[in-house]
């Protein structure tokens, strides 16, 4: 519900001329949303929300150029010939304590407790990153999930072996529910092409 809520609100926002200031303008938006929805549907006042998203700047025939935004733990990529770049950093308390040493738990402790979400009461802002793609290269956008039995490489593998934008997507989820991933796992996926 409060994933539906914060995507209509950014979609209903972004709408207007693609920047960075509209990609903050839409996050807030979402927030403000959640909030709302939290205020006035009973039963929900706990619910927040993850979100990532891309806009393109500009794309042209060679070269394209995006911003991905991001709240929450939903990871995003820059895909291209060479493998993966990780474009987003969660917003987990595993991420917060990284290189620290944590109190009753080892690697993976943390992973799923989130410390920024769209609507939560403190709302530090969207974190913000740049791609420039070229034709063959794209940018993936996933829920948690996918990467909950995948790795870099194996997402990478299907990236590699999958030519359209749809069939690398379903690639992903299918690849990741047969691995038995237990959280939802939802992927898109932009990619360049030179026509």
């Amino acid at each position: 519900m409060a994933a539906e809520i914060a995507v209509d609100a950014a979609v209903a926002e972004l709408g207007r001329r693609p920047s960075g200031r509209t990609l903050r303008w839409a996050f807030a938006s979402a927030a403000a949303a959640v909030r709302e929805g939290r205020r006035t549907r009973p039963g929900l006042q706990a619910m927040d929300a993850t979100l990532t998203v891309a806009v393109a700047l500009g794309v042209r025939r060679q070269l394209s150029r995006w911003l991905v935004g991001w709240v929450g733990d939903s990871p995003a990529w820059h895909a291209g010939g060479a493998g993966l770049i990780l474009l987003t950093c969660p917003h987990t308390l595993e991420a917060e304590l990284a290189g620290t040493e944590r109190p009753g738990g080892g690697p993976g402790w943390g992973r799923n407790v989130l410390v920024r979400t769209v609507g939560s009461a403190d709302q530090s802002g969207i974190d913000v990153a740049s791609a420039v793609l070229r034709p063959g290269e794209g940018v993936i956008l996933a829920s948690d999930g996918l990467t909950e039995r995948m790795g870099p490489p194996d997402i990478f593998e299907v990236w590699h072996a999958t030519q359209g934008a749809e069939d690398v997507a379903a690639g992903l989820v299918r690849a990741a529910v047969e691995a038995g991933a237990s959280d939802n796992v939802t992927v898109t996926v932009l990619r360049h092409c030179a026509s």
